[in-house]
């Protein structure tokens, strides 16, 4: 049911031009190579440190759990990450995304924006539409209501929703704390048979 929803925005959208926007006059390559850089620094810090689990699940509830879901407690805006592969074998993947978070973003995963009628803009996460009200999954707000007699315009844009100063925000341990706790937790919860 979700899908059918999102490919109606989809569809909505392509009536207002779906873009992509450029804040930088970088060129994609360059971008790309310098993402892939600072994987590649980091993947190289992850591996020759010891990191510290319980400081990593703290930051993982400052930094994620509004968004994130794991092990069922956390937010629903982003990817629910209790069954990903969390393991040292996946570190570039999620690397990947804290460093360039908008890069790949599946369908289900869009930023949509709507503008109502008195101005006001609003980005989240599209759940649903009942032909009356659109419902968005909102970091600030949650879940939010809009009235369709309300809205003056829907886009998706090609951006996430998750902040591109994520890694940049952490200390190279913060980083490596972080991933003995997504590790760890998913090597325990294996063994436990979760």
């Amino acid at each position: 049911m979700l899908w059918v929803l999102v490919a109606a925005v989809w569809a909505g959208c392509s009536q207002g031009g779906h873009q992509a926007s450029s804040s930088t006059s970088v060129s994609p390559a360059a971008e790309r190579a310098k993402t892939q850089r600072e994987v590649e620094r980091l993947k190289e810090v992850v591996r020759g440190s010891e990191g510290d689990a319980e400081r990593g699940k703290a930051l993982f509830a400052a930094s994620c759990q509004g968004c994130h879901t794991l092990n069922g407690e956390g937010g629903k805006i982003g990817p629910n990450l209790t069954h990903y592969e969390r393991s040292p074998e996946h570190l570039a993947f999620f690397l990947h995304v804290l460093v360039d978070p908008g890069a790949e973003i599946h369908d289900y995963h869009t930023t949509v924006e709507v503008e109502t009628e008195d101005g006001t803009k609003r980005r989240g996460m599209f759940v649903e539409d009942d032909g009356q009200t659109t419902v968005l999954l909102t970091e600030q707000s949650g879940r939010v209501e809009i009235e369709k007699d309300r809205i003056v315009s829907t886009r998706a844009l090609m951006t996430s929703l998750m902040p591109d100063d994520v890694v940049t925000s952490m200390t190279d341990q913060q980083v490596v704390d972080l991933f003995a706790y997504l590790f760890g937790d998913a090597q325990t919860q294996g063994a436990e048979g979760g």
